[in-house]
């Protein structure tokens, strides 16, 4: 089953509750004015809004919908993103060091045909655009998880379930103003 709480936009005042088959939620035709937030269970099972178990749901959806923004710039899995650790942190030791063994990045320049000097800067590049990406995610992450904390009422807390992780992509990318020059004597 699927458990849901449409409420007010405006004043995030509980409308009316709802239940139907996982995915029937997204078929309810709201009036105007009226959000939709689906829940487990244990949020309605006792008749008044359980605002602890919704906080959790809301910590576990930005969790959730954290990894799936990453994977806009990731390929998913641990032992994907221990190979790209790996072969960062080789790249930047054989920048220091071309006599360093450098396993990972040998056999994939091997493979793609091309040398180990275009490969490492092409790995530093894609590590250093993942450090900015990923840096913000974090960042908004726990932002967020720690604002859910904090939540006193329903209405905090729908604000806070669905983050807007694309605008990452603005502020990592959107180079920042210029100082203006300070005049010297």
């Amino acid at each position: 089953m699927e458990y849901w709480i449409v409420y007010n936009v405006e004043t995030f005042a509980e409308v009316y509750r709802g239940s139907g088959d996982p995915g029937s939620s997204v078929y309810q035709q709201l009036q105007p004015g009226l959000g939709l937030i689906v829940v487990p269970f244990d949020v309605i099972q006792e008749g008044a809004t359980n605002l602890e178990a919704l906080k959790a749901a809301a910590a576990a959806n930005v969790d959730l919908t954290a990894d799936q923004f990453c994977l806009r710039f990731l390929t998913a899995g641990e032992t994907q993103m221990a190979r790209y650790l790996r072969k960062e942190t080789e790249a930047r030791a054989w920048v220091l060091d071309q006599s360093t063994r450098v396993p990972f990045l040998q056999a994939e320049a091997k493979e793609r045909g091309i040398t180990i000097e275009v490969l490492v800067p092409e790995v530093i590049a894609r590590a250093d655009e993942w450090e900015t990406i990923g840096a913000l995610v974090e960042g908004k992450r726990m932002g967020a998880k720690d604002a859910l904390a904090r939540a006193e009422t329903f209405g905090d807390v729908v604000r806070l379930f669905k983050v807007d992780w694309a605008a990452l992509i603005v502020e990592a990318f959107t180079p920042a103003p210029e100082e203006p020059a300070v005049p010297t004597a």
